[in-house]
């Protein structure tokens, strides 16, 4: 029996209301363990988004 696009919806909206906190506690951990890397990651970032320059806007053609 096919289900409708709302009982889709609906099956989602529940299934993460129920593993919400369960999701925010993991990402929490995942935050903690990984600080260093992801603050690492945001800089190198910025530093190769300012060395291109206009190369990465895609109105430049």
């Amino acid at each position: 029996m096919a289900r409708s696009e709302e009982d889709i919806r609906e099956y989602h909206r529940r299934y993460y209301q129920e593993h919400k906190e369960h999701l925010l506690a993991r990402m929490e951990v995942y935050r903690k363990e990984n600080a260093e890397r992801i603050a690492a990651n945001r800089r190198y970032n910025r530093k190769r988004k300012k060395a291109l320059g206009g190369l990465m806007n895609p109105n430049i053609k």
